[in-house]
């Protein structure tokens, strides 16, 4: 599914399992610190982010599984 995203968001995925913060997420993808609050904001709410972050859990989870 990465290939729908943009990079930013992909990014922005993988930093949100890390940190779980949305605004510190939008930081880490490369979005300036002015913005990161309503970009991370908005990237939760976009459908395509929000299965791409539960695509990456499942997969953390079915690698924990796997071990």
């Amino acid at each position: 599914m990465t290939g729908q995203l943009k990079e930013r968001q992909e990014k922005f995925c993988q930093a949100y399992l890390i940190s779980r913060n949305a605004t510190s997420a939008a930081k880490e993808a490369g979005y300036s610190e002015r913005s990161a609050y309503n970009q991370g904001y908005e990237l939760l709410k976009k459908p395509e982010v929000q299965r791409r972050i539960e695509e990456l859990e499942e997969e953390i989870n079915s690698n924990k599984d796997g071990k």
